[in-house]
């Protein structure tokens, strides 16, 4: 059983209420131990009886119907010694000099025990979460995904992406926080996104995605992170069944500032400017159905219709 919370916890019972664990790190390995340590007969099967069980609730978030699956995919990046962008790596958030100086440079005044600065050096050896690419997902209804089909292409034309989605791109997918804990709503502080038709034939409508973005995770109002990104993407339309066959986007830049100290984030923050990507694709036709029913940002019991696309459900 997992409770999920700002830093999430996992615990471990029997069917009758036992607590075998409830170790965040280690808890499945403290609840093999717990269960094997219990008398032979409250481990046989039929030792326990559970009952029937009764209905369950079905007011889980689901995609919209005829709605477009959109994956995404969020990672902090790097620079090699030639200036190149690669994945980010743990000397990208642990430096090869003073831990503390670093941190005193992003924070000052913080005051760090030794046994902290040893601490979180670990961490980033052993962790990965801070430095892979994080999954995610975003969901458009039937109306807004037409909605940026052009009725009469002509090559050339330029359009705004209607509000509602460039704010939902920019609110709940341009994620400074989802590579390292629960997804946080951004603070919008400037941006916009366009569409411009390259080329259309009778098969498919191809256009090209442009604009930019400033976001933060200001929760206090202090300046946290913040990311300045430039947009970009390939969006083709299959005329044939009217369909998105390709739905590109990426968007890069770099991002500057803490992370909120009060959510226990702030050694995942990096001195200056650091880039950062999200990538945005179709989800694929072959993808599980467990892929088509995780809620955007997995925000599960979290998610509301209300917030996320604006309108009651």
């Amino acid at each position: 059983m997992k409770f999920s919370g700002a830093g999430g916890d996992r615990v471990a019972i029997t069917a009758d209420g036992k607590v075998l664990a409830k170790n965040y790190q280690t808890c499945v390995r403290d609840a093999l131990k717990g269960w094997d340590a219990l008398p032979e007969a409250e481990r046989k099967p039929g030792a326990v009886n559970v009952g029937k069980r009764e209905a369950t609730d079905d007011d889980r978030p689901k995609p919209p119907p005829g709605g477009l699956i959109v994956k995404v995919y969020l990672r902090a990046l790097g620079h090699d010694d030639h200036g190149k962008l690669r994945h980010a790596v743990p000397k990208d958030f642990i430096g090869d000099g003073d831990l503390r100086a670093r941190y005193l440079q992003i924070n000052p005044g913080l005051k760090l025990r030794d046994d902290e600065v040893d601490r979180i050096a670990q961490n980033f050896r052993t962790h990965k979460r801070a430095y892979e690419a994080h999954p995610d997902y975003m969901w458009l209804t039937e109306e807004e995904w037409k909605s940026l089909v052009p009725d009469k292409p002509t090559v050339g034309n330029t359009f705004p992406v209607p509000p509602g989605i460039t704010k939902r791109i920019f609110r709940f997918h341009l994620d400074l926080n989802r590579t390292i804990g629960d997804p946080i709503s951004q603070k919008i502080h400037l941006g916009e996104l366009s569409l411009k038709v390259e080329s259309v034939s009778p098969a498919e409508i191809s256009m090209r995605l442009g604009g930019f973005a400033k976001v933060s995770d200001d929760l206090s109002g202090n300046n946290n992170r913040t990311f300045e990104a430039r947009l970009y993407g390939r969006l083709v339309v299959d005329r044939k069944t009217g369909t998105f066959s390709r739905f590109d986007m990426l968007a890069l830049g770099d991002t500057y500032g803490p992370f909120e100290a009060g959510l226990g984030h702030w050694p995942y923050s990096r001195p200056g400017r650091s880039p950062y990507g999200i990538a945005f694709g179709l989800l694929d036709a072959a993808a599980s159905p467990a892929e088509r029913f995780v809620p955007p940002r997995g925000a599960g019991p979290r998610f509301t219709w209300s917030s996320y696309f604006g309108t009651p459900k």
